[in-house]
């Protein structure tokens, strides 16, 4: 599972020990996120960034006291801007995959037109993940019954998501062949 996902499932139970302080709770998460992030953050990852941009935001919210649903569940902020992020990085034509990508792909091939429309793919594939769950939040809490069907079909679009991430590649390289 992604490590910002982690950490964001992890949201709510260290919220219930810090006694339902969101400030505390995302100040420990932004810190954790700089702790272990580090090298992922200097090579502009943008679902890190899109994390810690949520976590100071919620920050924000929080110590200006303004109640707003973002606080409660910051789901639909976190999806919306890895959302916004990752639709970001697919129109202007560096998708955001590229980063995550060159830890696992030789360097020659990194300006490869092939290298470049599979990162477009994949980071496209990912987008949808994002967009679908920042609705899906923003449904489950409207009505907190579908809170369990959200959690769900967002772990099933992730799972779906990782998988195309690791088999694309080969399968669009076979298919050019």
């Amino acid at each position: 599972m992604p490590r910002y996902l982690l950490l964001w499932l992890s949201y709510h139970p260290i919220l219930s020990l810090t006694g339902n302080s969101h400030t505390t709770t995302a100040t420990i998460l932004l810190c954790v996120a700089f702790a272990a992030w580090r090298e992922h953050l200097n090579a502009g990852s943008i679902t890190d960034w899109s994390t810690v941009a949520a976590l100071i935001i919620l920050i924000a919210i929080d110590r200006v006291g303004h109640q707003t649903f973002l606080v409660d569940d910051p789901s639909p902020l976190f999806f919306g801007l890895l959302a916004a992020a990752g639709w970001a990085s697919v129109v202007l034509g560096h998708p955001f995959t590229k980063v995550h990508a060159r830890r696992e792909v030789d360097e020659a091939n990194w300006q490869s037109r092939e290298f470049h429309e599979i990162n477009k793919h994949i980071s496209t594939c990912w987008s949808l993940v994002f967009t679908a769950s920042a609705v899906m939040a923003l449904y489950a809490d409207s009505d907190n019954a579908h809170w369990p069907l959200w959690l769900l079909a967002t772990k099933v679009s992730v799972g779906a998501a990782i998988a195309i991430s690791k088999t694309y590649p080969a399968l669009y390289l076979r298919y050019l062949r």
